[in-house]
């Protein structure tokens, strides 16, 4: 059997490496746990990456963010666009979506330097998401997530003095694959489909349900 790292798990099916060990424990995932570590069955993996996206290609950044626009604002689709949400449910949709996002982890000894120049998103956006105001207190994260507000990503990661960490990051950082942010603040859905892969189960749990109400909402508005 050939395995694959978590890491490189997570990465192709567009899930935090946490993600990845929940769904190994709990054999969601085959995979074989070897001391402290997982590896991941290379063939699960597969699988499972071609269910996530077996309605078409891998979502590019520009038709991610029309069809988060169109969630968030409740607005028409065109055909090829429409059939990334009737045919994906929330799970399969935050991780085709969630593709076309890079993120990127970071130690600092001043977050408040990156904290002035960040459209937060996921746990730290939650009260823009959840039906229940006591739902967004699981949103008071010790980190900051965010995508870049005001100056360029390496500008950021400069300004803020950010030194990547991946084991205790204080920062995370978002952009597209292009690296083309439109908005003036962070669009509902991207918040949702950004807390759908935090390894904070009641964060990622806030995100699905969040994404499947608005995608529900789209489907009964607007086809």
């Amino acid at each position: 059997m050939q395995f694959v790292t978590t890491e490189e798990a997570a990465r192709r099916l567009g899930v935090s490496t946490r993600r990845v060990v929940d769904m190994l424990t709990s054999k969601q995932l085959a995979g074989q746990k070897v001391h402290r570590s997982w590896l991941v069955s290379a063939a699960a993996v597969d699988e499972r990456e071609r269910l996530q996206h077996s309605h078409g290609r891998p979502v590019k950044a520009a038709t991610a963010r029309a069809v988060i626009g169109a969630l968030s604002e409740r607005t028409a689709l065109p055909g090829r666009q429409q059939a990334i949400v009737r045919h994906r449910a929330a799970e399969q949709l935050a991780a085709a979506l969630g593709r076309s996002v890079r993120v990127e982890r970071f130690a600092t000894r001043s977050p408040e330097l990156a904290a002035e120049h960040l459209h937060f998103t996921g746990e730290n956006a939650l009260a823009q998401i959840v039906d229940h105001a006591g739902d967004a207190l699981a949103g008071q994260a010790w980190q900051l997530h965010g995508y870049p507000k005001g100056m360029a990503y390496e500008e950021l990661v400069d300004h803020a003095m950010l030194v990547r960490d991946d084991e205790n990051p204080r920062v995370v950082l978002y952009r597209f694959e292009d690296e083309i942010f439109p908005w003036d603040s962070t669009p509902p859905a991207l918040v949702a489909v950004d807390a759908a892969r935090s390894e904070v189960s009641r964060v990622r749990a806030a995100g699905l349900e969040a994404l499947e109400r608005m995608r529900s909402r789209w489907l009964a508005e607007l086809t």
